[in-house]
């Protein structure tokens, strides 16, 4: 079970920082929302966007996509996204999500693919783990604010987003709910200089 708890970090940047699913830091020092846009899209988005609505004299959009496809090796049929940092099953996911919620990139990060978001001058990270006391242990021991949105799959029959279902009878459901009341009962009886030696690695 410890080894789904991440490590403390205190010294995020300022801007811009996520935790992915295997507990990799993101931390670029730029707006959430900027970082996940370019992630999702592709470094070559914005290019390849232009060449397609010909706003780009003497550049055809067929040949740079193939290019594209050829150094990605990704299939055209993702047009301007070829160059997506997602994978194909995520990118897809991310083609459904842009067209519903064009605006807000970071949430899809968050709710669909499971990275949580990092507010380190709130002390608050946003996440849809449905372990959330286990996952952040050791920061919410330090007080952190951790805000649970339940995870969205995607209907792709019906083109929307819906709520996974959650078993809150299944065991890490319980552990979680255990961990959870441990760590009120340190922070109850333990100054918070002292709770480091109640940290879990």
């Amino acid at each position: 079970m410890n080894s789904n708890i991440l490590t403390y970090k205190d010294d995020f940047l300022f801007l811009g920082n996520f935790i992915m699913p295997d507990g990799k830091i993101v931390s670029l020092n730029i707006d959430h929302e900027d970082f996940a846009k370019r992630y999702c899209m592709g470094d070559g988005y914005e290019l390849l966007l232009k060449a397609k609505n010909k706003e780009i004299e003497g550049v055809d959009y067929q040949e740079l996509l193939n290019i594209f496809a050829n150094t990605y090796q990704r299939s055209i049929y993702y047009e301007e996204y070829i160059t997506s940092h997602l994978d194909d099953l995520s990118l897809k996911l991310y083609l459904l999500w842009n067209k519903l919620y064009p605006t807000d990139s970071a949430t899809f990060l968050v709710r669909v693919l499971g990275w949580d978001k990092v507010e380190p001058n709130l002390k608050t990270i946003i996440t849809s783990s449905s372990i959330p006391h286990i996952r952040f242990y050791n920061y919410f021991l330090m007080d952190w604010e951790l805000i649970k949105f339940p995870k969205l799959i995607a209907d792709f029959e019906n083109e929307k987003f819906i709520q996974e279902n959650s078993n809150e009878f299944s065991l890490y459901n319980h552990k979680d709910i255990s961990y959870e009341e441990d760590i009120e009962l340190i922070k109850r009886n333990t100054s918070k200089k002292l709770r480091l030696r109640y940290f879990k690695e």
